[in-house]
């Protein structure tokens, strides 16, 4: 039996020798040689947050001279009417110092926590028509690009972010590079040098290393994005320079946290390591939040045991396109929500919901009229949720979208230049609501982390509680184009007694324990009470 043992070592150790001398290209050493970060982030309750995504360029212009960039073809501002959405493909002109200038309207409208696209230095190049205004096509990862300023703009924006309580998360890129990348397009650095180590499999010229089949894990995390070069992650070098150039960013900036793209698309090894060396580097409130752009909440929730602090909760995106956006039945609500119940109970790790954001369609872009409601409702909604509400620039103001069908991806038409005129605007501008909705989130447990329990559903109609043992909300959505209503028992609720709507500050009076909800059409409401005891 020993001998066999011993035959059977002997056999791998040919293949150990192989694995052991795979190439992985050039060595990196590190430039954060500390262990820890200047400040380290005490713990913090994330769902006590609310997120405001701010796609860097299309936000507010604060700085014309740099409008252009190292390239005078890459900007061409959009005008509608005159020059057409294909302008909508380059850069617009919003920079850091523009946002700087508007952080005082994101603090009074109620955000906590402030979302920027990528910093990274993009190409100088457009790719296929497109330039990387999104700034999702790293050349440099230690440096801002131009068109949005540069380091001292961006410390510049953090701190002031900061002496309005605010924190402010950078966009991580570590799944792909530009396409003409130095470590890519110059032959001595991808051949001489070995960078191509540093990467899976690429084409130079065809679509052969892409992703072809979605539902396929390992194309998913071995192929490419559009032809974008895609890290090899399982190299020990390309993790050190990831984590190395991740902390960086940390002590050069102060950031609070990182929203990091495209998780699925990165082994789930890299990240266990990744959240824990972040997390003792930076400290526990530093925050992760992934994007696993997926709506089966049971593959999200596979990567809720990694270290995120949260990941982003598209299934509730589609659900409230389907129903509150087209009328859909609600039961297609209530069942994305008591998946997401039951599939993230137990996680350490919090859901993010959100209308829309730069990688889906804005849900007012296949919004059944009337509009305004229907939007109001989904904002109700995603306010009425646990875990962590996420806003796109430009809901507030109505900013219109664009479907899918309207490009080869639609993204473009998606990502307007915000419409600050609009300000002042009734019949567009929605930030009153947000406010309040901040407002109530801010300073209600129950709103924010409270049990749910439904309370009805039929066709038309969906009511459900948030509560914790001091106070009970009641949110009633109705999809249907009639005024409906609906009586609603409550348990918990003062018999005789009288409840308050939240956004009117109305009170209604209750007939024992129950309370007769009038809902208008494509409209949702929510009141609250102090429970009694039962």
């Amino acid at each position: 039996m020993k001998k066999m043992a011993f035959l059977c070592r002997l056999a791998l150790l040919p293949l150990i020798g192989i694995i052991a001398c795979q190439p992985q290209g050039p060595h990196y050493s590190p430039r954060v040689a500390t262990q820890h970060a200047d400040e380290v982030l005490p713990e913090i309750d994330f769902s006590d947050q609310i997120i405001y995504l701010v796609m860097i360029d299309r936000f507010a212009n604060g700085d014309t001279s740099n409008d252009r960039g190292n390239t005078p073809a890459s900007h061409c501002l959009y005008q509608p009417g005159i020059n057409g959405s294909e302008a909508l493909k380059t850069y617009q002109g919003g920079d850091l110092r523009g946002v700087i200038d508007r952080l005082d309207d994101l603090h009074d409208l109620g955000v906590t926590t402030i979302w920027l696209t990528p910093v990274f230095d993009n190409s100088d190049q457009d790719y296929r028509g497109w330039w990387p205004y999104h700034g999702y096509h790293p050349v440099d990862h230690y440096r801002v690009d131009e068109h949005f300023g540069d380091l001292a703009d961006l410390k510049e924006l953090i701190d002031k972010a900061h002496s309005r309580e605010m924190r402010v998360l950078l966009d991580m890129v570590l799944n792909q590079v530009s396409y003409d990348h130095p470590w890519v397009a110059d032959p001595v650095n991808w051949n001489e040098k070995g960078y191509k180590h540093w990467f899976h499999p690429h084409s130079f010229t065809d679509e052969s290393t892409m992703i072809i089949d979605w539902d396929n894990q390992r194309e998913l995390e071995r192929k490419e994005i559009a032809r974008l070069p895609d890290f090899a992650q399982e190299n020990p070098q390309v993790s050190r320079f990831l984590l190395d150039m991740s902390k960086e960013w940390v002590t050069l900036t102060g950031c609070d946290g990182f929203r990091l793209d495209a998780v699925r698309h990165i082994p789930k090894s890299f990240w266990r390591r990744y959240t824990h060396e972040m997390h003792n580097f930076a400290g526990n409130g530093f925050f992760l939040i992934g994007e696993v752009f997926s709506s089966q909440m049971d593959y999200l929730a596979g990567y809720g045991e990694l270290g995120f602090d949260a990941l982003f909760d598209f299934s509730l995106h589609f659900a409230l396109g389907s129903t509150v956006a087209n009328s859909g039945s609600p039961q297609k609500l209530r069942d994305a929500m008591a998946e997401a119940d039951r599939a993230f109970t137990g996680l350490p790790c919090l859901l993010a919901p959100f209308i829309d954001n730069h990688d889906v369609e804005r849900l007012i872009s296949y919004c059944q009229e009337p509009i305004r409601p229907r939007i109001e409702s989904a904002l109700i909604l995603l306010f009425a949720q646990p875990g962590i509400p996420s806003l796109y620039y430009g809901t507030e103001l109505l900013l219109a979208g664009g479907t899918a069908q309207d490009s080869v991806q639609g993204d473009f038409l998606n990502r307007r230049n915000m419409p600050w005129q609009l300000q002042g605007d009734e019949s567009r501008d929605l930030r009153p609501l947000i406010k309040k909705l901040c407002n109530w989130r801010r300073n209600s447990p129950a709103l924010r982390k409270g049990e749910r329990t439904d309370l009805l559903i039929d066709q038309s109609v969906y009511a459900f509680l948030r509560r914790d043992e001091k106070e009970t909300f009641i949110i009633a959505v109705n999809t249907s184009d009639q005024q409906v209503e609906r009586t609603l028992e409550l348990a918990d609720a003062p018999a005789d007694g009288i409840v308050r709507d939240c956004l009117d500050e109305q009170y209604l009076s209750l007939q024992g324990k129950k309370l007769a909800l009038q809902i208008p059409p494509y409209s949702c409401r929510m009141v609250n009470y102090a429970r009694t005891e039962l």
